[in-house]
């Protein structure tokens, strides 16, 4: 194994890396050879056919070994999901295992309105302990709303949801395995008395349904934590701008 190539532990992810450009496999497929950067050897390009010349700016989003223990890189200005490099390269490379770098959770802030004010919806995960929203990978070809229901239907087994518009929250954070995680969470609102809580027994240990300052004491992270007040802060003026057209 070319070991100038291979991801190890101790080797930077996500690094910057230089193509030359040698081949043109499909509409935005390419195929290069590193000629900076913490890499050498070959390397495709994921990206736009207009943002592709001799040499080629990105980022190293995955790495894949043959069976013949070579080893290849992906780079691209995107952060591709396993599914999607799986999509793109199974005819290409049908034998090549990928480790992709980054993974894409999405998820939701799911409130409720009692006569004391919003209570939020919060799930401690069985295997990690993370405290915070519902949320989950997406998969082969499913869009970012199509994930998100999925994983609010899996998760706590709500499918009532109503979703406030234009309320989204990107960020990201890292696994315990230093993989980068992208974070898309929404705001959604349902209504206990009509629909309850059924947690997924092989992934959610327990959950919550409390008011914000008890939800901002429970969360693991500080993103979450933020995109719970931004989630508090929408609700509370939604409901202020109601109660006044209501005089």
């Amino acid at each position: 194994m070319n070991k100038s190539i291979q991801t190890t532990e101790d080797t930077a992810l996500h690094a910057q890396v230089v193509v030359r450009i040698q081949s043109v496999f499909a509409p935005g497929v390419f195929r290069g050879a590193a000629v900076c950067g913490p890499v050498t050897g070959e390397v495709y390009v994921l990206d736009d056919t207009a943002a592709v010349s001799k040499l080629y700016a990105g980022e190293i989003i995955a790495s894949g070994t043959r069976p013949d223990g070579s080893v290849c890189c992906v780079a691209s200005r995107k952060h591709y999901i396993a599914p999607e490099l799986h999509a793109y390269f199974h005819a290409l490379e049908p034998e090549t295992v990928w480790c992709c770098y980054y993974e894409h959770s999405v998820g939701a802030v799911v409130a409720a309105r009692d006569a004391d004010g919003w209570r939020y919806l919060l799930i401690e995960s069985l295997t990690s302990g993370h405290i915070g929203f519902p949320k989950g990978h997406r998969e082969a070809g499913e869009t970012i709303e199509e994930t998100l229901r999925r994983e609010l239907r899996e998760e706590v087994g709500l499918n009532g949801i109503a979703f406030i518009p234009d309320f989204r929250q990107d960020g990201f954070s890292y696994t315990s395995k230093g993989m980068h995680k992208d974070l898309t969470y929404f705001l959604g609102c349902f209504d206990p008395k009509q629909e309850s809580v059924v947690l997924q027994a092989e992934e959610v240990k327990r959950s919550w349904l409390v008011p914000y300052e008890q939800a901002a004491g429970l969360v693991n992270t500080p993103f979450d934590r933020d995109v719970l007040e931004q989630a508090h802060l929408r609700l509370e003026q939604s409901g202020l701008r109601r109660r006044q057209s209501n005089t």
